[in-house]
């Protein structure tokens, strides 16, 4: 995760023989980020997948309001031909996958108690994942585009300063 650009993503987005129609889905997307407004967030808390007893994955929490974001990422991504699995939406930063199953709550408690600096969601980004391709056999990221988040618009006369 790049400090200066976080990114919150977590769509998971399974291939298919045609995969989706990447043009397509990339006009989708930038509709969706058109009609989302940036908002902010922070990393705080923690989490285990499936859960701390036995997790095969450690987390930090994000938060702020995904919902919207989520849900038309997911709309543009199975209307363009994806078959996108049907999960609820985390949004978290993967912190560790672990080979087998451990008990992660002490992980967990430490991380309740961390709150992050808070920084603005600005894009939304199409990452395709390309499984076994990284270091250590572990999959490799490619960003293969960006979508601005609508940027709010001043009032006619406005000087900025919420005046005019």
């Amino acid at each position: 995760m790049d400090a200066a650009r976080p990114v919150a993503r977590d769509a998971r987005v399974r291939r298919t023989r045609s995969g989706p129609r990447f043009d397509e889905l990339c006009e989708r997307l930038e509709s969706v980020g058109e009609r989302q407004a940036p908002y902010d967030t922070r990393i705080g808390g923690g989490g285990a997948f499936p859960h701390p007893d036995a997790a095969r994955v450690l987390f930090a929490g994000v938060s702020g309001s995904f919902e919207g974001l989520s849900r038309g990422a997911r709309n543009a991504l199975s209307t363009s031909g994806a078959a996108v699995d049907g999960q609820r939406f985390h949004p978290h930063l993967t912190l560790a996958r672990l080979g087998r199953p451990a008990n992660v709550t002490k992980w967990v408690r430490l991380l309740d108690a961390y709150s992050g600096p808070t920084w603005s969601v600005s894009e939304l980004a199409l990452v395709e994942s390309h499984l076994g391709e990284g270091p250590s056999k572990r999959p490799r990221h490619e960003v293969r585009a960006t979508f601005p988040l609508a940027q709010p618009h001043l009032r006619c006369g406005s000087d900025g300063r919420g005046e005019g």
